[in-house]
């Protein structure tokens, strides 16, 4: 028998930590305003609470008016908590009816993750005080009927076209990262009012947001629509594109993805400057090096670095044909041997020392051979009829010219070595 309760209880303790274990918490998330009407001038304030919540990422926005405080962002992570997470103070300078929302996710058990789209309608009324004694017959008053405005404001994204008035359908374009868009409006008339409808929750492809302007009288209205189109990719825009040097056509739009330039001198490679506005997000520029004749693309790729997601600018760049300068003649060679060098032959440097030596060797023995010229003067005189050297010697190169001078010098030093016998008395 004890075996049994053993048994009993050791499956009833089991069931019992299994069951806290697998404990599962409703999450939940509220938004609310300690009043939902209010005068002009006045202001309310709106919370958004959290209960049995694990993590939770939250914000609150609202479709017109003043919302402050702290609304923008609450983030957590941890015990299941139920508590005030967001506060804020809404206030409006126009009657109208205005709507406040919470939106984001939040989770019980870290798994499943719940998406929260809450909304509070907050209505505004003119702060009129009362006439204490109203008179038997009062005059109607005079209500602007003007729903005109002058401007539509987006938190992100550009409209396309440009706004005017008189047209009342108009295109953004935004990423995907872009889940809800604030819409506004310039009013031409103070009391008018407007509330846009569509801006949370966006869908990948078309989202139509319908904006209603309502004029002070309460029944003349102007609507506009703006198509939201969410792209399924990340759009990671520049900040700044610039071609050094050089102009691109169009000039730089971030919305703008291809551009041309057209240049009129070829040139190798071209220096670019781009620049991404999200410092999370990679440059890559392809192709612009070693360009070509004719039309070359070039492409600049930004790369999330957590997603690896792409936004690709081009650049399509028409080049001229490249002009190649004519190399100059080379000098014939029988110029590069003009002057003194073309008299004597393609001499090499080696032979140039050896001409100089000779030269100088030359030089010397005409010294000597005009001293000694003017001291035997006459003894010469009777010499030259027998050397007639002038006569015999045919100087066709430069080595018969040192030759000749050699064979002079000797038969020089043969009549001075007869003098100096004659003198000592000696004959032959």
């Amino acid at each position: 028998m004890k075996k049994v309760l053993r048994v009993l209880l050791v499956y009833v303790i089991f069931m019992a930590m299994l069951i806290l274990f697998n404990q599962v918490y409703a999450a939940g998330a509220s938004i609310r305003a300690s009043s939902t009407s209010i005068k002009t001038g006045e202001s309310t304030t709106v919370t958004a609470s959290v209960s049995d919540t694990e993590t939770y990422s939250l914000r609150m926005s609202a479709s017109g008016g003043s919302l402050t405080g702290n609304v923008n962002h609450a983030t957590a992570f941890g015990y299941p908590t139920s508590q005030q997470v967001l506060s804020g103070t809404f206030s409006a300078s126009a009657p109208g009816t205005y709507t406040i929302y919470l939106s984001g996710t939040i989770s019980g058990d870290l798994v499943n993750i719940i998406d929260v789209s809450q909304s509070v309608t907050i209505n505004v009324s003119d702060n009129v005080a009362p006439t204490p004694n109203p008179t038997p017959n009062p005059q109607p008053t005079n209500k602007s009927s003007n729903a005109n405005i002058t401007g539509i404001t987006l938190s992100v994204g550009e409209l396309t076209p440009a706004f005017d008035k008189n047209i009342k359908e108009y295109v953004v374009h935004v990423g995907k990262e872009v889940t809800d868009i604030d819409v506004g409006v310039i009013k031409e008339h103070s009391k008018a009012t407007y509330r846009a409808a569509g801006t949370r929750n966006l869908e990948i492809g078309d989202n139509i947001v319908t904006i209603t302007i309502t004029a002070e009288d309460g029944k003349t209205t102007n609507v506009y629509k703006v198509n939201v189109i969410r792209s399924d990719v990340y759009i990671m825009p520049l900040a700044s594109l610039e071609v050094v040097g050089f102009i691109l056509t169009p000039e730089f739009n971030k919305d703008v993805y291809t551009y041309t330039l057209d240049l009129e001198e070829f040139v190798k490679a071209l220096e670019i400057i781009a620049v991404a506005q999200d410092e999370n997000v990679s440059v890559e520029i392809v192709g612009a090096t070693d360009l070509k004749e004719g039309e070359n693309t070039i492409l600049i790729i930004l790369r999330a670095e957590e997603t690896l997601d792409e936004t690709i600018y081009k650049i399509i760049v028409t080049m001229p044909a490249e002009v190649i300068a004519e190399k100059e003649e080379e000098p014939k060679e029988e110029e590069k041997t003009g002057g003194i060098l073309g008299f004597f032959g393609n001499i090499t440097p080696d032979q140039w020392v050896a001409v100089g030596v000779t030269i100088l060797t030359f030089g010397t023995i005409v010294m000597l051979i005009v001293e000694g010229y003017k001291e035997r003067r006459p003894r010469l005189e009777e010499a030259r009829e027998e050397a007639r050297i002038e006569e015999e010697l045919n100087y066709d190169t430069f080595s018969d010219i040192v030759e000749a001078v050699e064979t002079a010098a000797e038969k020089i030093e043969t009549l001075e070595e007869e003098g100096e016998t004659r003198k000592e008395g000696k004959h032959f």
